[in-house]
């Protein structure tokens, strides 16, 4: 019994040391190998956001620019890439372009997605720099270590695999599909739930998109305490204009960010035909690359969010 005690108390400090070991490399290893995998010294634009800047921004649109976007990554999971790119580039990017139209403020719904998909992506969680040390938190060890050995991998490494700056390499068009507008139509169903009569008005907006809103105005906090340009940049989408209302999602553009926050909008970029489009939100590689071509020849088109909330 005492040798069974022995070989037990033995096996489970030699995991404790296993696994402080794979932290200790693990921290100060990430910040070159993040440097080396994502950013090179001479980037000075970065585009953040999910899978509509994935599939709609090519990096050779703005020279020395480099899209970090990747698919389902919420305000949170953006503003860590923006915190990789700021602290460990030796050329800090001067420019935030930030995917965070409409669809993509609603895309994760705080009372259905935050026990799932939400706490997967939580900030704190993904910034492995602002984890303490492994003996202060036993009390999370579970949830701590399954994030260093399983989620941090997959989601700041892998995500980004089979990406070349944007322009998911396929021509596929989904917008007849039925399912293509489950999206849409839930968010307009919540809003119905709750007395907004489908419009997504920008009350709306703030009770139920609160993680998103939080982590939205910190990257707004983030870029102007390292004087850094935020452009909040509206992707193509199909005649979702036509479905709901924006005019709460301007209103809150111009409360949360301010004023003079620039926007780039181009929810209704015109497009020859509907096989540009691969669903609803996103662009296929054939309209992604008119639509970069379009940028290219006329300048990405700003104003400031104070005229974009009054259109």
């Amino acid at each position: 019994m005492k040798r069974f005690i022995k070989l037990f108390c033995f096996f489970w400090l030699f995991l404790i040391l296993a696994i402080a070991c794979i932290r200790i490399a693990w921290i100060l290893v990430t910040p070159r190998i993040m440097e080396r995998n994502i950013l090179d010294k001479d980037i000075h634009t970065i585009v953040l956001g999910g899978s509509v800047g994935m599939a709609d921004w090519n990096d050779s649109i703005i020279p020395n620019s480099k899209n970090l976007c990747a698919s389902a990554m919420t305000f949170g999971g953006a503003l860590n890439n923006l915190k990789w790119a700021t602290e460990f580039n030796e050329n800090k990017p001067d420019t935030v372009i930030l995917s965070a139209g409409l669809l993509s403020l609603v895309y994760f719904y705080d009372e259905v997605d935050k026990p799932t998909m939400l706490l997967k992506w939580k900030e704190e969680k993904r910034n492995v720099l602002t984890y303490p040390v492994f003996f202060d938190n036993f009390k999370h060890l579970r949830d701590y270590w399954e994030y260093i050995l399983v989620s941090f991998p997959y989601n700041n490494f892998d995500a980004y695999k089979g990406v070349d700056g944007g322009y998911e390499a396929d021509n596929s068009n989904e917008i007849n599909n039925p399912i293509a507008y489950d999206h849409i139509n839930l968010a307009i169903e919540r809003s119905k739930e709750y007395g907004d009569q489908g419009l997504l008005s920008e009350e709306y907006l703030k009770t139920h998109f609160t993680y998103q809103l939080n982590n939205l105005r910190k990257i707004k906090e983030y870029c102007d305490a390292h004087q850094q340009t935020l452009i909040i940049f509206n992707t193509p989408t199909y005649k979702i204009p036509d479905m709901v209302s924006d005019k709460g999602y301007r209103q809150l553009i111009c409360s949360e960010l301010g004023d003079s926050t620039l926007v780039a909008e181009y929810t209704r970029f015109k497009v020859p035909d509907s096989t540009y489009y691969r669903d609803l939100e996103h662009l296929n590689a054939k309209g992604a690359r008119y639509f970069g071509e379009h940028i290219v020849r006329d300048g990405l088109q700003l104003q400031y969010a104070v005229d974009y909330c009054m259109n």
